[in-house]
This record gives structure tokens, C-alpha cells and sequence, in this order.
């Protein structure tokens, strides 16, 4: 057991690069989806992150068609960033869940084929548990 806390506390240097390399990939995504959003619903598109994330964050949110880019055009305004990096830290580490266990979102403007009139209004976002098929 000390040595499962020890790990926990103290990472190997992969294991510490890989968390930071995914945290970095999952605010990337929050900035670019929903900097404009409230805290709230910066925190709801991380939980969608997290929902799908079947163990590396960084492949979930680059596959295509699925969310918008990780990466960050420049200029980077730095406390919206920030603050995307906080929700991602209330998501991830917290399990929030503002969401309502949404695995799928959309902005209002597009009506995805898959979308439903159940989503969670939430900001300028549509969030649903499951998607039509």
C-alpha cells in the first residue's frame, strides 16, 4: 500500500510527462470549444472529455470530426486559457458533472445528424448522454 501512495505522490518522470501532455491536449480543447462559454460550461465541455476518454485524452480529442482542435493559435489570450485549464482540473480531478453525463455537444448554430430536441441547454451548448444513430 505505501508504495501504491508513494507512486500516486510522486510519479515517474513518464508517468508525470503523460499527465501533463494530456491536461495540455484537454485545455487546448476546452480553449478552442468553448472559451466564450461560462466557467460552468468550460467545466460541462471538459466533462464530455473526460466521459469519452477511454485512457489518453490526447488520442480522444484527436480524432477527427470530434472536437475542435487542441492546438492553440496564437495570440493566446492567457486567462481565458486559464481559466479553460481550471475546468478541466474541476472535470478531471473533482469528476464534476455539469453536464448531466453528456458524452456528445454542439452549439446551437449546427444541427448534427445524430442530435436529438433532449439535449441540456447549457450557454451556447447542446449536451446529450447518448447520441441518435
Amino acid at each position: 500500500m505505501i508504495h501504491f501512495l508513494i507512486n500516486l505522490a510522486f510519479p515517474t518522470r513518464e508517468v508525470f510527462s503523460s499527465l501533463v501532455f494530456s491536461f495540455g491536449c484537454a485545455s487546448g480543447v476546452v480553449y478552442n470549444e468553448a472559451r466564450g462559454e461560462s466557467f460552468e460550461g468550460q467545466i460541462a465541455v471538459a466533462e464530455v472529455i473526460r466521459n469519452r476518454n477511454k485512457g489518453d485524452v490526447c488520442h480522444t480529442v484527436s480524432i477527427p470530426y470530434q472536437f475542435a482542435t487542441m492546438e492553440l493559435k496564437r495570440p493566446v489570450d492567457e486567462q481565458a486559457y486559464r481559466k479553460a485549464q481550471a475546468a478541466v482540473i474541476i472535470s478531471f480531478v473533482f469528476k464534476s458533472n455539469v453536464s448531466r453525463n453528456a458524452k456528445f455537444f454542439h452549439t446551437f448554430d449546427t444541427k448534427p445528424y445524430w442530435s436529438t430536441d433532449e439535449g441540456y441547454r447549457l450557454g451556447r451548448h447542446l449536451f446529450y448522454a447518448e447520441a441518435r444513430r
